[in-house]
């Protein structure tokens, strides 16, 4: 829906655990959706302002979005970082994407040391939301911690 019906059912209820994510503009294939509303701060702005949610930068789907619309990402990260947010979701990827795709650390071309140095809150808290491969252990999310960690220590 618009972004009016959004703040309208978020204002339905109370609870100021309730946060709104950014979305990318294009949707994935399978879904239905022509594009997401809440790919531009604006979006995101309108929607805490009406309602009574925070707000959940998630930094692939702002890269996502930057691309779409033609705008250079970490910049475009820096407006919605404007507004915020108590929370990061947060991957790798390929900066020049349209589609999300929660990359393990590493494996994309992300400036961690700008996003987690100069970009993004330091006392903000992170969501990892990489993709795991396992069913029965945890190595995948072991390497992406020790690899947000070097990235920490080296600012």
């Amino acid at each position: 829906g618009t972004c009016n019906e959004i703040a309208r059912q978020l204002t339905s209820f109370s609870d100021d655990r309730a946060l709104i994510e950014n979305k990318p503009y294009k949707p994935l294939k399978f879904v239905c959706a022509k594009e997401y509303m809440g790919a531009k701060p604006d979006d995101i702005k309108y929607i805490i302002k009406n309602s009574s949610c925070g707000f959940c930068l998630d930094i692939g789907h702002a890269i996502c979005a930057a691309n779409s619309f033609k705008f250079e990402p970490y910049s475009y990260i820096q407006d919605f970082v404007s507004l915020n947010p108590s929370k990061v979701h947060l991957s790798d990827m390929y900066v020049v994407a349209e589609e999300d795709m929660h990359l393990n650390f590493g494996l994309g071309d992300i400036d961690f040391k700008l996003l987690l140095g100069e970009i993004l809150p330091k006392d903000i808290d992170i969501t990892i939301e990489t993709n795991k491969h396992s069913a029965t252990d945890l190595n995948d999310f072991v390497q992406d911690v020790k690899f947000l960690r070097k990235v920490m220590e080296s600012i």
